[in-house]
């Protein structure tokens, strides 16, 4: 039986470094590379009432076979470097997100996004993305 697109997608990314298109372009203009490993995903299909305050300006919330779904991720963040820099406690942690998927049609094109809920992180020194970054909910967890 083929996989899902999403299965599939989510496979490539636990297995291969998350880079964005950074080829040839200087390190210095990437803001974040990183690995994610072990990745769970957890996806669940919900009514869209609760979710349509958070839904962004100039976006819709995305479907599925016309059923939106949250998704409950947890991974490994692994190498993590920020403008191309490593930086002491942020190299490599766990982060656990709850997340609802949105799209933008700009002309023919389609374009998807995510929303961040809630993001948690372990207990100690936070990542190096805070709200100017996100605009998710960020706690620790110990």
């Amino acid at each position: 039986m083929a996989e899902s697109n999403t299965i599939g997608q989510a496979r490539r990314l636990a297995q291969n470094p998350l880079r964005g298109d950074s080829k040839g372009m200087d390190s210095q203009k990437v803001f974040l590379t990183a690995e994610w490993r072990m990745l769970a995903m957890l996806n669940y299909e919900i009514d869209p009432g609760p979710l349509l305050p958070f839904v962004p300006s100039g976006t819709e919330l995305d479907r599925w076979n016309g059923k939106v779904f949250v998704s409950l991720v947890g991974f490994r963040f692994l190498k993590t470097k920020v403008f191309g820099l490593s930086f002491p406690f942020h190299r490599n942690f766990d982060e656990v997100n709850l997340r609802f998927y949105v799209r933008r049609i700009e002309g023919k094109e389609v374009r998807r996004g995510v929303v961040f809920i809630k993001k948690s992180f372990p207990a100690g020194p936070l990542p190096l993305w805070p709200e100017p970054f996100t605009t998710s909910a960020m706690c620790r967890f110990p």
